[in-house]
């Protein structure tokens, strides 16, 4: 812990959350696994060192906070290199493009009424997605996603802007990437009637991380 974030203990930088939490076995420098939740300075190849928020305990930690609204005050629009990486008040999003891990993974977590919206999980590159039921802005809920691997990283069309249903709460619309639209957009949650009948709470809050 140097200043006001987490790095290796020689000073140096891992290229993401994902590296700190699960270091190389060997190397010129062996590190231990980083545990604790918190702010970190990242150094992806071909950029300079920057601020990130690291959940290192959920599912086997390693996330990177990409976006988060803490405030419900609306959707995110801006990818920003040097947003603000607090939890709390992020808005906007530290998203390089680069390889966040072997297998890169999407999170999003939500919570919202007065109740806690379970975190939601899945590999964006793999047919695990297409057991989340989706549909396109407007439709009803039964479609598979379509989570393109070619379109992860850097690309600006990135899957389908399609909405994640987890029962009869419609979770929101993911975005691998860069582009106009948030990358998860939770603030719809309540009745199933269609668009117009979801209510969105002023108690929810909605972050996106990736590892």
């Amino acid at each position: 812990y140097t200043g006001n974030t987490y790095r290796w203990s020689d000073g140096s930088y891992a290229t993401g959350c994902h590296t700190y939490r699960n270091p190389p076995a060997s190397g010129p420098v062996a590190f231990s696994g980083a545990t604790i939740d918190g702010r970190y300075t990242i150094k992806p190849s071909g950029s300079g060192a920057f601020d990130v928020y690291c959940d290192m305990t959920t599912d086997g930690g390693g996330w990177t906070l990409v976006d988060n609204d803490a405030t419900n005050s609306g959707s995110f629009s801006s990818r920003q290199s040097g947003a603000n990486p607090d939890i709390t008040v992020t808005r906007g999003s530290l998203l390089p493009s680069y390889t966040w891990s072997a297998s890169p993974q999407l999170m999003c977590k939500s919570n919202h009424y007065n109740g806690n919206f379970p975190w939601l999980t899945f590999n964006a590159l793999t047919s695990t997605s297409l057991s989340y039921p989706t549909s396109p802005h407007g439709g009803s809920p039964g479609q598979g996603g379509n989570w393109n691997n070619a379109k992860l990283n850097g690309n600006q069309d990135q899957g389908t802007a399609s909405w994640i249903y987890v029962n009869t709460c419609r979770f929101g619309s993911v975005w691998i990437g860069y582009g106009s639209s948030s990358t998860c957009s939770c603030n719809y949650c309540g009745s199933s009637s269609g668009l117009g009948g979801y209510k969105e709470s002023s108690s929810t809050t909605c972050s996106t991380w990736v590892r």
